[in-house]
């Protein structure tokens, strides 16, 4: 004997109404939505894979040369008190930087005190002039700060081994190296932001110090190196042999296995934990983290910012007493919850490139308003610059 049990009508459905365009509209709806996850979660990396693939083309007529290392003797004393930055046009017609640039550049001068600031930049003296006279506003703060320097470059085509140079960023890469061998000092990302002066890692003895970041690389957007170093002749060189257009081969890859490498040798590189100079990273969270405003947290009037000096400055603890006093307020339980901790760190390298993870802009409301833990990190340079006529802030851009 047999028991069939009848399924309920509403549990079936019709042979006739499951037709092939009911199957194609569900598999594309679900394919949509993994797409749309996709894109959400991955979205930006790839994004940026894709901006960075290889593209690497010999040069025509090109022959193939070696840049010899020539051993240079470093010179004795600290690390020169010279800041470089590299700033290519890339075809643009005007030599313009943003607001973020001008703070990077300001605090380096706030901070470090150099004897000269150098942008490298292939904008020709005319171009600069202009830029400098009638560029918009954080052009000229940028090229106003003391000791700002016009370096005109040529940005380079090819590697000595005839690769073609096809991104702007890695000609950068090869004029920043070039100028610090020669001239050696401080070199900063144009979004590198300094938060204490780095006199003490100038004047430590070593020839080139670095800071690690993410997985343990060494972070190339800030250096120190003493000029003609044996890590920077090497680096000269080896940068021309291995480049190949992707987009950490030449410059991260081969600065950490390079800088590591020479580690036993005395007194040559001296590398420092993540926190030294980048606090924060390239990641999705991090990059967040950094800029991503509070706006359910009101600012605190400039004048009950106790973290400042009287020059408006952030304090630096220097004696036994203030170590302790300066413990004792880590413990702050006024504090929001979603503020970083900087107190460590001497720079921050402020990555923001990418897209989709801080799509808005940096500019004076935003860094005064102090509701995101970038605007607090530079906030005592902004003002500074403010309460010293550097820069204009104007009642309409207040917005409070």
């Amino acid at each position: 004997m047999h028991y069939y049990t009848k399924v309920p009508n509403w549990l079936t459905i019709p042979r006739s109404r499951l037709s092939r365009t009911h199957i194609l509209v569900a598999l594309g709806v679900i394919l949509f939505g993994i797409l749309c996850t996709v894109n959400y979660i991955w979205g930006p990396a790839l994004r940026f894979l894709w901006r960075t693939r290889v593209m690497s083309t010999y040069e025509p007529g090109c022959v193939p040369s070696i840049l010899p290392i020539v051993p240079t003797q470093s010179p004795a004393g600290p690390i020169p008190n010279i800041a470089h930055y590299v700033w290519l046009l890339d075809g643009r017609e005007h030599f313009s930087v943003d607001f973020k640039v001008f703070i990077s550049v300001y605090s380096t001068s706030l901070y470090f005190n150099p004897d000269t600031i150098y942008i490298h930049t292939d904008a020709t003296p005319e171009q600069w002039e202009y830029a400098k006279n009638h560029g918009d506003d954080a052009t000229r703060w940028t090229l106003a700060v003391a000791n700002v320097k016009h370096s005109q470059v040529t940005a380079p085509t090819h590697t000595l081994s005839c690769t073609q140079i096809i991104k702007i960023q890695h000609k950068s890469d090869f004029v920043r190296t070039e100028q610090m061998h020669k001239h050696g000092g401080i070199y900063l990302d144009t979004d590198v932001i300094p938060l204490k002066d780095v006199k003490l890692f100038r004047e430590s003895g070593w020839n080139n110090v670095f800071g690690i970041e993410d997985r343990g690389r060494v972070n190339n957007g800030f250096v120190l190196s003493q000029p003609g170093s044996a890590l920077q002749s090497i680096y000269m060189s080896e940068q021309h042999r291995v480049f190949n257009n992707r987009w950490t081969t030449h410059s991260v890859d081969l600065l950490s296995a390079l800088a590591y490498r020479l580690q036993p040798v005395p007194m040559e590189v001296l590398i420092l934990g993540i926190k030294i100079f980048s606090p924060s990273s390239w990641r999705k969270e991090d990059i967040e983290g950094l800029f991503n405003p509070h706006t359910e947290t009101p600012p605190a009037p400039p004048e009950q910012d106790q973290s400042l000096n009287k020059e408006g400055l952030r304090k630096t603890p220097i004696t036994f007493q203030d170590a302790v006093q300066y413990w004792d307020k880590s413990k702050d339980s006024n504090k929001p919850k979603w503020e970083i901790d900087y107190s460590g760190s001497y720079v921050i390298h402020a990555f923001d490139g990418r897209a989709n993870f801080w799509p808005d802009h940096v500019d004076l409301k935003y860094v005064m308003a102090r509701q995101s833990n970038y605007a607090r990190a530079v906030y005592p340079a902004v003002k500074h610059a403010i309460d010293n006529g550097k820069i204009e802030w104007k009642p309409a851009e207040q917005g409070r």
